[in-house]
């Protein structure tokens, strides 16, 4: 199998979220959200999403190509404890 570099990726993934745009099956709420969409946010939804169903956060360095285990820790974990700190906040209000 032969690897896809990132440019090619990244206009991949373009075309698709501008399809998806110009779709009329879209709400317009869905259309809204989709707008602010790029293959960036997708890199980072999918290490969040990771990080929260509890996969390694070396594997999830690896996969984000962070040099240090540090940057994981701060970007993805520090997100996660912050939602948590919320939910939990908001239950005892």
């Amino acid at each position: 199998m032969e690897s896809i570099g990132y440019q090619a990726l990244y206009l991949t993934v373009c075309t698709w979220l501008r399809k998806a745009d110009s779709s009329s099956a879209l709400t317009p709420m869905e259309c809204k959200l989709l707008a602010g969409a790029s293959s960036h946010r997708l890199r980072h939804t999918s290490a969040t999403r990771a990080i929260e169903r509890s996969a390694l956060t070396e594997v999830v360095q690896a996969q984000q190509g962070h040099a240090s285990h540090c940057t994981t820790m701060n970007i993805y974990v520090k997100a996660l404890l912050d939602r948590q700190v919320k939910a939990i906040s908001a239950a005892f209000m």
